[in-house]
């Protein structure tokens, strides 16, 4: 019994003694974010469905965020209505968001958030002569509110980590 209890308590410390060694590693991956204006073309992605009663506090902070981009700074942003049954699509209208709308249900096998999200990828090139995307796209989900100045910060942090996506 005693063995039993020293391989239970060994066991239990290693598993920590990894757990921390994985965290500390974690933790080092994580970048610095702090509020900039935005000096990079930006398009920012917002995939909805049914999210009318949601949407309006992310783009309202997005509205504001217009305030703290350095003139001649493109932002665009796109909301997708996908399909919605709501009133998603005048609400991210009046909200000044560009809107794309996917009306057909999807192929069996594929899933509607990443078909929202290339739709929104495929008119953008289409809106751009060259088909070329602005070097930042940032995807959002229809209820987070950002800072009036993450977008910037949000670029920034992205451009020094050379990371090629930030979350």
């Amino acid at each position: 019994m005693m063995y039993v209890a020293l391989a239970l308590a060994l066991a239990s410390f290693v598993f920590t003694a990894i757990a921390f060694v994985t965290a500390r590693r974690e933790l080092r991956a994580l970048i610095d974010v702090e509020p900039k204006s935005l000096k990079d073309p930006l398009l920012v992605v917002i995939p909805a469905r049914n999210e009318a009663a949601r949407i309006e506090p992310t783009l309202r902070a997005l509205q504001a965020a217009r305030a703290h981009v350095v003139p001649g700074t493109a932002l665009d942003v796109v909301v997708v209505d996908d399909r919605s049954s709501d009133d998603t699509a005048a609400v991210a209208e009046r909200c000044g968001a560009r809107v794309v709308r996917v009306d057909a249900d999807p192929p069996p096998g594929t899933f509607g958030k990443p078909r929202a999200l290339q739709r929104a990828i495929d008119d953008a090139r289409a809106r751009d002569a060259g088909g070329v995307l602005p070097p930042r796209v940032l995807f959002l989900d229809a209820d987070v509110v950002l800072h009036e100045r993450a977008l910037g910060g949000l670029v920034d942090a992205l451009s020094r980590s050379g990371a090629a996506a930030i979350s």
